[in-house]
């Protein structure tokens, strides 16, 4: 193999694993990054969000923006200075200085310790758990206790068994599990208000249960999810994306709040299709560097709303990485930007579906001009859509001006459009199959099969230890993924992990491809 063909595997696949900034304002053309960045800014004093509207410090959305930011993996002291004014404010937020308990509140501030590595227990004289625990009521439901009344729904349900499920040494009741199934539709989704004659399914709502479920796991969790993604997939709009508000003869346009928790819950379900479409609403609703709040992300097409809200739902949605399974281990400092450089300007682009203002559109339009991406039509690329091994085949390929050559496969029809790609890059040992005689060419790229694929490459030897806090012992690729990391090929999306059942997107690896050959044109 050349040394321009390796150097130029390794720069693609380096850009493929590499965190786009580790400290400081870096610049990224990830959307839930950059929307991370963007949202870490609007912390007053850093440390908690201010009502807009009314003017009081918000609790519950400052919760969701440390929930949003430790999904992304930034802001690592924002997120450790917010924690700590929610810490302040815990006895306000959950009822006590009131000399009451709002279980909701409790659960999600509860969830967020957990999430920031804190003791519930130990919360400024409060024991958020058994505060929680003492609001179950004798049939497994949660409730609050207020001079102001009982506002507990299928919400307040589904974040108590989140938290009670997800904290060390407590779990959530048989009973309020039941509640909270007892809660799901004959349709498949999850009602906002258990006291309701009628059982109307919310997206809102139903998202929420199944990032409890998922939590929870088992074959009866994973039954429901399945049922409420069914439910979720029929009441996805054209645009991909999702409204709560009941439809009728002129239904509001899809928001982002809703997409943006729809596509969590999609994403536990592992329906790619609903889940790229979902995220491709949420990045047309994304500011880029030409609009007043880049990164940030519009409540709909028609009304910016609440930003803050908005972004911070949409960043889950736009990772997949819901209550469920976030943490803040190992979240950068960084509190990345938009790359602007990467905003085209005499590019025509050739597809509708990706708005000039998305971080990726220069790099997409580049290389469609040059002939090295297509779209699945004419006119639709599918940014957000996640790369299959016989698309990054294909792509390879095109990039390097590989010749076509007969796959040694008998998962891959030889009249596949991407056949002699794959023969090609398996040819040229930059590939290799699954097993001896497949490919899966419809399989998703991960980015630890591609640490794997550049440490063979490039015959490093597998290195033992735990260098990234995110990959077990179980996981194949391990000491693959050490040898990348010792050899200063890549660190990982933080110092500390690695994100290795984390996908591409067709997207991002036009990004990825565009930096490499520009990188290959300026050095040669």
């Amino acid at each position: 193999m050349s040394r321009w063909l390796l150097a130029a595997l390794v720069a693609t696949l380096s850009l493929s694993i590499t965190a786009p900034a580790v400290a400081g304002h870096g610049t990224t053309t990830d959307p839930a990054r950059a929307a991370a960045g963007w949202l870490a800014g609007e912390l007053v004093d850093g440390e908690r969000i201010v009502n807009e509207q009314f003017g009081f410090d918000d609790a519950g959305l400052t919760a969701d923006v440390v929930l949003a930011l430790a999904s992304a993996g930034v802001a690592a002291d924002t997120i450790t200075s917010a924690t700590d004014w929610l810490v302040s404010a815990a006895a306000d937020y959950t009822g006590p200085a009131m000399d009451g308990v709002f279980a909701g509140a409790t659960a999600k501030l509860a969830l967020v310790l957990h999430v920031t590595e804190r003791d519930a227990r130990q919360v400024g004289g409060l024991d958020l758990v058994a505060q929680l625990l003492d609001r179950e009521q004798a049939d497994g439901r949660f409730t609050d206790d207020s001079e102001f009344g009982d506002f507990s729904s299928t919400l307040t349900q589904a974040l108590a068994v989140l938290a009670l499920t997800r904290i060390d040494g407590v779990e959530p009741s048989q009973a309020a599990v039941d509640f909270l199934l007892d809660q799901s539709c004959e349709d498949g989704g999850f009602r906002f208000d258990p006291d309701a004659e009628d059982c109307t399914s919310a997206v809102d709502t139903t998202s929420f249960a199944v990032q409890a479920l998922s939590a929870l796991g088992g074959e009866t969790a994973a039954a429901d999810i399945s049922d409420a993604a069914d439910w979720l997939e029929s009441v996805q709009t054209d645009s991909g994306g999702f409204t709560d508000a009941a439809a009728g003869d002129d239904p509001p346009p899809a928001n982002a709040n809703s997409t943006g928790l729809a596509a969590v819950a999609l994403a536990i379900a592992q329906r790619p299709d609903a889940v790229a479409a979902a995220r491709e609403s949420l990045t047309a609703l994304q500011d880029g560097c030409d609009g007043d709040q880049p990164g940030s992300i519009r409540f709909d097409e028609l009304d910016g709303g609440d930003r803050d809200r908005a972004t911070s739902q949409a960043i889950l949605g736009l990772t997949g990485i819901g209550l469920d399974a976030v943490s803040a281990s190992g979240a950068s400092t960084s509190v990345p930007v938009f790359d602007c450089d990467a905003i085209p300007t005499d590019c025509e682009l050739p597809f509708d579906d990706v708005d000039p203002g998305n971080v990726h559109a220069a790099a997409i339009c580049e290389l469609a001009e040059a002939g090295i991406i297509s779209g699945f039509t004419s006119d639709r690329f599918a940014p957000e859509r996640d790369l299959t091994r016989a698309q990054a085949a294909s792509l390879l390929a095109r990039a390097l001006d590989l010749r076509d050559v007969e796959p040694p496969f008998t998962d891959v029809d030889a009249g596949d459009v991407h056949a002699g790609a794959i023969g090609a890059v398996v040819d040229a040992g930059i590939a290799a199959g699954t097993s001896a005689t497949t490919f899966d060419p419809a399989g998703l790229l991960r980015r630890d099969q591609l640490a794997t694929l550049l440490a063979n490459l490039a015959g490093l030897d597998p290195v033992t230890g735990s260098v990234f806090d995110d990959v077990p012992d179980a996981n194949v690729h391990r000491e693959r993924i050490n040898a990348v990391a010792e050899a200063g090929i890549t660190t990982g999306v933080t110092p500390t992990t690695f994100a290795p059942s984390r996908t591409v997107t067709r997207a991002q690896m036009a990004s990825f491809l565009s930096r490499t050959l520009e990188d290959l044109e300026s050095t040669s």
